[in-house]
């Protein structure tokens, strides 16, 4: 989807953004974590929202990226937005105890960052609590499967880049699977 928010782009649809404004209407987080910064266009979206929606409980947008290059300055000088250049693959030093303590519950993770997702899916599991929301993105095996039938790129490096992007998503939907088949 190319949609934008205050001029700085993201990736969610108008559909999108209806459910991720009716859950924080509904679930009134006090911290929202946004794994995938990109432009940081969906941080200033949750922030925006939250503190129209959510009101005086909401503290703060945590967004994290490998990379907070692309990250437009309308985002970053939010005052309750927190950018952190973290990959997912090193999640867990970034979410230890002591800086998870100081974020309020309940959390609404959204994860569109699609690397390293079994790194990141046991520290959350530790750390999340009764009440918390977490929305896995791009985790539907028939876009994978579509994007790997489709995978046309010309360059054969950016070809494997995109066959190695979908073989994360599918490992993404398999660790999904195996967390919400626990008893």
């Amino acid at each position: 989807a190319r949609s934008t928010w205050k001029g700085v782009p993201f990736g969610k649809s108008a559909c999108d953004w209806q459910i991720y404004a009716t859950l924080i209407e509904e679930l009134q987080p006090c911290t929202i974590i946004d794994i995938g910064s990109w432009a940081g266009g969906s941080a200033l979206f949750f922030a925006d929202f939250a503190e129209m929606l959510a009101g005086s409980c909401f503290h703060k947008v945590i967004s994290l990226d490998i990379t907070l290059k692309s990250v437009r300055a309308v985002a970053r000088e939010h005052p309750k937005i927190e950018f952190h250049e973290c990959s997912t693959e090193h999640f867990k030093e970034l979410f230890t105890r002591d800086f998870s303590s100081d974020l309020p519950h309940p959390w609404l993770i959204s994860e569109d960052a699609h690397y390293h997702f079994d790194k990141v899916m046991p520290v959350l599991h530790s750390l999340m609590k009764p009440g918390d929301y977490m929305i896995c993105e791009d985790t539907s095996v028939q876009m994978q499967d579509w994007f790997e039938s489709n995978n046309q790129e010309a360059d054969p490096g950016e070809r494997e880049h995109t066959r190695e992007a979908i073989e994360q998503l599918r490992q993404k939907t398999q660790v999904l699977r195996e967390y919400c088949n626990r008893q």
